[in-house]
């Protein structure tokens, strides 16, 4: 067999692989609370906000969960779930922004009525995420 033709083989099956197993992420995460754990549909987070080494997640349906894990851990699992980081203290989910504000750094208002500033170096970032 050719050996560029056995290569692209290869690399075609690679990336299908790739594909399936970026379609197979789960769709909800194990949250540790006070008084248990708690299973959320990654789909219902609105967003995260930062309380010194506690994090508030705010969901769809209007429930507010404090978890003792920081922003930082937070921000690392959902990056791939089109979550943003647009403050030391906030990160979004980008699918629940109704508008973005201009101004320095401007702010976004959520579907939870939320205003959220934005930092100036996070500005640009955000903008290429939203176009």
């Amino acid at each position: 067999m050719n050996k560029k033709i056995f290569s692209n083989e290869i690399s075609a099956k690679i990336n299908t692989l790739f594909h399936n197993l970026k379609n197979n992420q789960p769709k909800r995460i194990s949250i540790a609370t006070v008084d248990g754990i708690s299973f959320v549909e990654i789909n219902d987070i609105i967003r995260c906000q930062s309380q010194i080494n506690y994090t508030m997640i705010f969901l769809k349906d209007k429930q507010k969960i404090t978890v003792a894990k920081t922003l930082k851990e937070f921000e690392e699992l959902l990056s791939d779930y089109n979550f943003y980081r647009v403050h030391n203290s906030h990160l979004v989910n980008l699918d629940y922004i109704k508008k973005y504000h201009k101004g320095k750094g401007g702010t976004i208002s959520m579907t939870d009525h939320s205003e959220i500033e934005v930092s100036s170096r996070r500005k640009e970032g955000l903008l290429q995420r939203l176009s």
